[in-house]
């Protein structure tokens, strides 16, 4: 005997939409009351209630048996109601929605009276799938960088969410996607909107981030090919200079990265080599020490919760550590070192209409092997911290918020820190001074084991096209385990002051920032009451 004599909806139009789960609960009720008159003033019927020993899912069901069968368990019973079959449907469409299957709707077709409740799984597929905006990558380059996007497939969000947030972190081109209804039945439509440049990009950079001896200017050209094979592969090439002390800074970058479409991952690769002892090479390398570092990252792009983004890194790196002796003048070899930490990095990021916020923690520890990479290089290096130890762990930290308020103001924050229970080696040590960390003081001016540093900012609303004025307050400190002597085992500083960033298209920066040091107790170059300005710019041919 049929419980349920309605015909079941045979398409649906709107995938957004909950129409086909509604319709289905509607009809069941209109079929369960035709035989009841419809009149305000008799008692309203007590709601139909059956045995339900089961339930059959029919359709594309993406979700394994045993996880279906426990989640519809609950709504089994002697005496269940239209409601409670109506929250089986609900539960299970928002399993699929949990997995990633937004397209997915559950419907309540017509039932027999034999006590196993069937639910319909309804999919809907792409239909048309376009690409609009793109000048500088073909159609195909773009859609292969979504591989969920495939006509007649039905997409899994999570996955495409993710596919989206590796593809956004390519250096030439940026991607959107729209969906809509489409004008085929039970089929949605995509299309992604691109904006992109050149795939050869070349640019130069100046920033007064030097020193006195080698000059305080540094200068660097460079290149980038974005769509290598044109599978998006990136090569990046830069060198940095002095320009009144060219024989004496000598900095050069490579960087290699390989995006993995269809694991949602990507592959980084990065060498690099220096004369000197701080600096940032085009942005690829933060320079801790004179030597050659190379280095293999493998980021693994996780599915979005929501707004919330993140990504796993597993990296390992080789670090050699260049010293000598100065003695009467003349430069002496000294014993050098080397570090080959491999690395665990976790980050994650909210965003927000008005603001973002995120975090990183990363957990490094040395591996033996190479040489100068043992207790005994360690001892004897020129430079190098009494009594570090060759196998070293660290935990390092950072932490970053941006908000826009009323008006157009800019509000940040920037958060960075380490964390070490022994003794390290200089050039794995946490820096504190310099236009990145804490300003008005000289790059890298002092290291420590530990450390920590922060920057607040706000920045005016634009005064003219993307010009706008900045305040900031700057400070860290850093603890040093098991000092020498003549060392103290804790230093703070702190600055303040006020600055200018202007962006022109997106081929020119300037950035200039006035600091005036507030503290600087016992630092080796700075001191409280001195000023200094902060100057860097960038432009893209």
């Amino acid at each position: 005997m049929s419980i349920l004599n309605a015909r079941p909806q045979s398409r649906v139009m709107r995938p957004p939409r909950r129409g086909a789960s509604a319709w289905a609960s509607h009809a069941l009720w209109l079929a369960l009351a035709t035989s009841v008159p419809a009149y305000a003033d008799l008692p309203q019927p007590a709601e139909p209630r059956f045995k339900v020993s089961g339930f059959e899912v029919e359709g594309d069901n993406p979700l394994s048996g045993d996880t279906v069968a426990r989640l519809l368990a609950p709504y089994t019973g002697d005496a269940v109601g239209l409601t409670g079959l109506q929250e089986a449907a609900n539960a299970l469409e928002g399993a699929l929605r949990e997995a990633g299957y937004a397209f997915h709707r559950v419907t309540l077709p017509p039932q027999e009276s034999s006590g196993v409740i069937k639910l319909r799984i309804v999919s809907f597929r792409l239909g048309k799938v376009g690409v609009t905006g793109n000048e500088h990558y073909a159609s195909e380059n773009v859609l292969a960088s979504l591989p969920e996007l495939q006509p007649d497939h039905t997409p899994n969000t999570r996955r495409l969410a993710r596919d989206l947030a590796l593809a956004n972190d390519h250096p030439g081109k940026q991607l959107n996607l729209v969906m809509k209804e489409s004008d085929q039945a039970d089929r949605i439509d995509a299309t992604v909107e691109v904006r992109d440049r050149p795939p050869l990009q070349v640019f130069a950079s100046g920033a007064n981030t030097g020193n006195l001896a080698t000059g305080w200017w540094r200068t660097s050209v460079g290149a980038q090919y974005g769509n290598l094979f044109d599978r998006d592969h990136s090569l990046t090439l830069s060198y940095t200079t002095s320009p009144d002390h060219w024989s004496d800074v000598k900095q050069y970058g490579a960087s290699y990265v390989i995006p993995l479409y269809g694991w949602g991952s990507s592959v980084t690769l990065l060498a690099s080599r220096s004369n000197v002892n701080s600096g940032a090479i085009a942005n690829l390398v933060d320079v801790t020490g004179r030597g050659k570092v190379f280095a293999a990252y493998y980021n693994q792009y996780l599915a979005p919760l929501g707004a919330y983004a993140h990504q796993v890194r597993v990296g390992l790196e080789d670090k050699l550590f260049e010293t000598s002796i100065s003695f009467s003048g003349t430069a002496l070899p000294g014993s050098d070192v080397r570090s080959r930490p491999l690395s665990l990095r976790y980050e994650g990021k909210f965003e927000q209409v008005q603001s973002t916020a995120g975090f990183n923690l990363e957990l490094a520890h040395n591996l033996s092997g190479g040489a100068n990479n043992d207790q005994a290089s360690y001892d004897a290096a020129t430079g190098s911290r009494a009594g570090a130890l060759q196998g070293w762990t660290a935990v390092r930290y950072g932490a970053d918020y941006l908000a826009q308020f009323a008006g157009n103001w800019l509000a940040s924050i920037r958060f960075r820190g380490q964390y070490a229970s022994r003794p390290l080696i200089a050039g794995e040590q946490f820096g504190l001074g310099g236009a990145s960390s804490v300003r008005g003081f000289e790059e890298r001016e002092v290291s420590g084991d530990r450390g920590n540093s922060i920057n607040l900012e706000a920045s005016t609303p634009p005064l003219a096209e993307n010009l706008r004025l900045a305040a900031f307050v700057d400070g860290g400190q850093i603890g040093i385990i098991n000092p020498a002597p003549t060392q103290r085992g804790s230093l703070s500083i702190m600055s303040a002051g006020a600055g200018l960033r202007w962006r022109w298209r997106e081929q020119f920066s300037l950035t200039l920032d006035a600091a005036h040091v507030l503290h600087a107790k016992d630092m080796p170059q700075t001191s409280g009451g001195d000023s200094k300005l902060h100057a860097a710019l960038f432009y893209r041919f």
